[in-house]
């Protein structure tokens, strides 16, 4: 993540992603994704899987994401959040989505689809 902090702290600004899919053990893996435009050229790191099983609510996904926003450093870059379309991430009152607006005031919402990570 070292590499991927000297990056974003050149950049203005930063979107975050995540999004859960069950694995062939039957666990629920949150996997998280950072985009940024570096030297005029769009970025997207993969940071990982969490295993989120045992905790899935908003405010469980709430810490992650500060975390990593804190780990970062870009919290005044944040500027997009995406998310699936489930109540827990997306809901606008108590959804993940509303929690990190709260803390992160310029970091809009946008529904994530499954063809925005990982395109070739």
């Amino acid at each position: 993540m070292d590499h991927n902090k000297s990056e974003i702290k050149k950049e203005l600004f930063v979107s975050i992603a995540l999004d859960e899919t069950t694995d062939v053990a039957n666990l629920s893996q949150l996997y998280i994704v950072m985009r940024y435009v570096l030297n005029g050229i769009p970025q997207e790191r993969f940071l990982g899987f969490l295993d989120v099983t045992s905790e899935r609510t908003a405010d469980a996904l709430f810490e992650i994401v500060c975390y990593i926003i804190s780990s970062l450093e870009c919290g005044s870059k944040l500027v997009v959040q995406s998310y699936d379309g489930a109540a827990v991430m997306a809901g606008h009152l108590g959804g993940l989505q509303a929690k990190v607006k709260e803390k992160f005031k310029h970091a809009i919402f946008l529904v994530l689809s499954r063809s925005f990570l990982f395109d070739a």
